[in-house]
Parts: C-alpha cells; structure tokens; sequence
C-alpha cells in the first residue's frame, strides 16, 4: 500500500471514530465502474481532488534535508443521501463534516480550508450528491535519489 492510500485510510478510520458521523457509511472513493446501488443509509467517501508538490523561490521545490517535499493536498469528500433524505441530510452531513475537519481534534492533518458544491443528482451514481474539497499540507519523504520508492511520510501539524 502506498503512502497516500495508507494517509487516506488514516483520514477514514478517524472519521469513523467521530460520535456525529454514525450510520453513516465511510469509505473510499466509489470504483469507476461501480455505484451505490440503492444506498439506504448516507455515504461519505474520500479520494483526492488534487495533489502538488510547493514550489520554492526560483522555481525550486520546497524541500528540506531529511523531511522530504512539502506537498498541498485538495481532498475530495463526496456525500451520497438516499433520494428521499436529499437535501437536509447532505446538508446536515457536511456540516458536521465540516465541523470534525476544522476542529482536528483526531485527525492525522489539520485542514486549512473547506468548500463545497450544491447538492446536486449524479446520474452515475445514481443518488443526491454534495462534493466537498478540503485543503490541507504534509511533509511527503521520499527514497534515496537512487529511485527508491516513497518510504515513509510524516504529517506536522499547524495551529493557527
């Protein structure tokens, strides 16, 4: 499993420990080729919207000896509601999202920023969906420059 899978799954498990967040189903993000088939209860699913490496004066990557690359992730939360819970739920669940994101009480990054779509139908998922993205940072440490793969990440936390 790779680095960013294993932080993913860290962002999951700590969501799913969150009292305002039960009965609600918390998974990755769906499989292109599968879709909630008649959910009955809320779904929230991450994946990432983007994800960059910050750039330094110069054009240079920001870096730091023996901490990697500063790296800006954009996560994707999509929030999916039974059709007849529409609207309130959707609703409802993103603020309570919202709420567990910015506190970071639990979670392995703190978010800096949240912003979300109007809920909408997804024809391909074929239920009410509210896309949510939150901003955050981490130190992503990389092999030797011999091209190892990622071996390790370590997530520091700012408090502003």
């Amino acid at each position: 499993m790779g680095t960013l899978s294993r932080l993913k799954d860290e962002i999951l498990e700590a969501l799913r420990q969150e009292p305002g967040l039960r009965g609600v189903v918390i998974t990755d993000e769906f499989p292109e080729t599968g879709k909630p088939q008649g959910i009955g209860r809320p779904v929230l699913a991450l994946g990432y919207a983007q994800i960059e490496v910050k750039q330094a004066g110069m054009g240079g990557l920001l870096t730091c000896e023996g901490e990697g690359k500063r790296c800006e992730a954009t996560l994707l939360f999509t929030l999916c509601a039974p059709r007849k819970e529409v609207s309130p739920k959707l609703v409802g669940l993103f603020d309570v999202l919202a709420e567990v994101l910015l506190a970071g009480e639990g979670m392995p990054l703190a978010v800096s920023g949240l912003r979300c779509e109007p809920v909408g139908f997804d024809r391909a998922l074929g239920c009410p969906v509210l896309r949510a993205y939150a901003k955050t940072e981490f130190w992503l440490v990389g092999g030797t420059e011999t091209g190892e793969g990622i071996g390790e990440y370590i997530v520091r936390r700012a408090e502003i």
